[in-house]
C-alpha cells in the first residue's frame, strides 16, 4: 500500500477534534487521487521508475521488475545494477545529462536470462528542492530483431545490384536508407519554431526552399521533411546542382540513351522519384538553360517524354536548398524570377550555429555520447573551460565542424575526460585572421562609391563614371544593381 504524505487520521478525543470535516474531506480526497494514481501507474505497460542524482530507486511500477526480471547486483538498489557493466557507463552518462539539460534517452540492454533490449528515456523533475530523474523502459527486443533481419535481407539483396540497372540500384538504396534526426536537438527558440513549422509544412505537398550555411543541416532537413510527409515509404532522390556536370544533369533529371556502345536507355530522376520527393541541393548552381527545362516541367506538372509522341505525368514533391538566398540572384539575373516563385513557396531559413550557441553544450553532449557508442569509448566529463572555448568560437563550418570535432576528440582523448588537442585552436587563428580582411565585393562597393561621387553619380558620357572606369554603362549599372550601390537622394 502506499504512504500518503500528509494523511492525518481523525480523533474524537472530548473537545480535541485534530481535523474539522472539511480537512478531511480534502486529506480524504488526496488520498484516493493519490491511491488512483499509483494504481494507474502500475496499470500501465510502460516500465516506469524514478530516481535521484545518484541513480537511486526510489520507485519502480510492476512492468520495470517484469522487464528486468532479475535481482539487483548489490544490495542497495541502484538502478546501474539491473544492467550489465558496458551499460552501467551509458545509464550514468543518461542520468547526468537529463539533470543538466532536462531530457535524455539511449538504447541499453537488460542484464537478464532473457536477451533484451530497451529504450530507456529520463526526463528531470525538481519536487521541494529536490531533483529527481523520472524514467522510462520500453521494450524494443522485436524492433532490433526485425532490424536484424532487415539487415540479412538487405545484404542478400546487395549481392543482385551489380545484375541491376543503375537507376534501381539507386532507388533501392534510396527506399531503404534510414535516418536519424536527433542532431536537431535545440533550446534556441528561432530553432524550435522552424521545427513547428516544418512539422506543419511537411504534411503538404508545397515546395519547399531551404536557406542556410554550410554545415547548418540543409540535407538533414530535406530528410525530415520526407520522414513526416505522406510521401515517406517512397523514394526521396537526391540531385546535387554542384556536383554534376551541366552536360549531364539533363540526363540525370530527364532520363535519354546512354552514350555508351549499349547505347540502354536511362530512367531520369524525376521518373525515379515518382511519387517520393526529390531534393535539387546547391540550386542556386544549376545553369540557366536547366533552369527553363526545370520550370517547364513544373508548369506541365511534371511531363516527361514516354515513346515518341506520348508524356507520362509524374506525381513529385520538389525540395531545394541554397547556401545563399536566391533572391540575390533573381536581383541579378543569375536565377529565373518565375522558377523562383516556383520552388520558394514555403522558405526555411536555417541559422548558422553561432547563433544558436546555447544549443553547443547540448550537441556537444549528444556528439560525445554518439561517438562514444561508436567506438566504445567511456567518455563521461567535459571540463568546463574547454565547453566555453567552444561557445566562444565561431563556427564556420557550424554543426558539420562541430560533429567532426568533437569525433576527432573523443578519438584523442585518453581516460574519461573529453581533452582537445591544438586543432581548433589553429582553426581559430585562421578564423580571426580572415575577419581581419573584407570581402572582395566589399571593397568594389566602396572603390565604385568613391568614382561615382567623384563624377557626382554620373555614369554615362565623357565626364562619366563607366567612361573613367573603362566599362560600358550598362555593366556599371549591373554591377551597381548586384553591390546594391543607389545614388543619394
Amino acid at each position: 500500500m502506499m504512504v500518503v504524505s500528509g494523511y492525518v487520521p481523525l480523533t474524537t478525543d472530548k473537545g480535541n477534534t485534530l481535523m474539522n470535516t472539511e480537512n478531511y474531506k480534502m486529506n480524504n480526497t488526496n488520498s484516493n487521487i493519490n491511491q488512483f494514481l499509483h494504481l494507474v501507474i502500475e496499470q500501465l505497460s510502460t516500465a516506469v521508475f524514478v530516481i535521484n542524482h545518484e541513480g537511486l530507486l526510489i520507485f519502480q511500477n510492476k512492468v520495470f521488475k517484469d522487464y528486468t526480471d532479475s535481482q539487483p547486483t548489490g544490495e542497495t538498489q541502484y538502478i546501474f545494477n539491473y544492467f550489465s557493466e558496458k551499460e552501467r557507463q551509458k545509464i550514468s552518462l543518461l542520468i547526468n545529462t537529463a539533470i543538466d539539460f532536462g531530457y535524455s534517452e539511449a538504447e541499453i540492454e537488460a542484464n537478464s536470462k532473457r536477451k533484451r533490449s530497451y529504450f530507456m528515456a529520463i526526463n528531470r523533475i525538481t519536487h521541494q528542492g529536490v531533483t529527481y530523474g523520472i524514467g522510462e523502459l520500453q521494450d524494443i527486443s522485436v524492433r532490433s530483431k526485425s532490424e536484424e533481419e532487415l539487415q540479412k535481407a538487405l545484404s542478400s539483396l546487395q549481392q543482385l545490384t551489380n545484375e541491376l540497372e543503375q537507376e534501381n540500384t539507386y532507388l533501392r538504396e534510396e527506399v531503404f536508407e534510414t535516418f536519424e534526426f536527433k542532431e536537431f536537438i535545440t533550446q534556441n527558440r528561432a530553432m524550435t519554431d522552424i521545427l513547428h513549422n516544418i512539422k506543419h509544412v511537411a504534411i503538404t505537398d508545397a515546395p519547399i526552399y531551404i536557406v542556410g550555411e554550410n554545415g547548418t543541416g540543409k540535407e538533414l532537413t530535406s530528410r525530415l521533411i520526407h520522414q513526416l510527409s505522406k510521401r515517406q515509404n517512397k523514394p526521396f532522390v537526391k540531385i546535387n546542382c554542384d556536383a554534376i556536370l551541366p552536360s549531364m544533369l539533363t540526363q540525370e533529371l530527364f532520363g535519354g540513351r546512354e552514350d555508351s556502345p549499349f547505347k540502354k536507355k536511362k530512367i531520369g530522376k524525376l521518373e525515379i522519384a515518382n511519387g517520393g520527393t526529390l531534393y535539387l541541393q546547391r540550386i542556386n548552381k544549376l545553369s540557366p538553360p536547366l533552369q527553363i527545362r526545370i520550370l517547364e516541367a513544373l508548369q506541365q506538372e511534371y511531363l516527361i517524354p514516354n515513346g515518341e509522341r506520348e508524356q507520362k505525368q509524374l506525381d513529385i514533391r520538389v525540395i531545394t536548398s541554397s547556401t545563399e538566398p536566391l533572391s540575390k540572384l533573381v536581383e541579378t539575373n543569375q536565377f529565373s524570377e518565375e522558377l523562383y516563385y516556383k520552388l520558394c513557396i514555403f522558405p526555411i531559413h536555417l541559422p548558422p550555429l553561432r547563433a544558436r550557441k546555447e544549443d553547443i553544450p547540448l550537441l556537444i553532449n549528444y556528439f560525445t555520447a554518439m561517438y562514444n557508442k561508436k567506438y566504445n569509448y567511456k567518455i563521461s566529463k567535459i571540463p568546463t573551460k574547454l565547453t566555453a572555448t567552444l561557445i566562444n568560437y565561431e563556427w564556420p563550418g557550424n554543426i558539420s565542424e562541430l560533429k567532426s570535432l568533437i569525433e576527432r576528440a573523443v578519438i584523442s582523448s585518453k581516460g574519461s575526460r573529453l581533452e582537445f588537442r591544438e586543432r581548433l585552436a589553429v582553426e581559430q587563428k585562421i578564423t580571426k585572421l580572415g575577419q581581419e580582411f573584407k570581402p572582395w565585393d566589399e571593397h568594389e562597393k566602396e572603390y565604385l562609391k568613391k568614382v561615382l561621387e567623384h563624377t557626382t553619380w554620373r555614369i554615362r558620357g565623357n565626364k562619366g563614371a563607366a567612361k573613367l572606369l573603362q566599362l560600358k554603362p550598362t555593366t556599371l549599372e549591373s554591377k551597381m544593381k548586384r553591390l546594391g550601390i543607389n545614388k543619394p537622394n
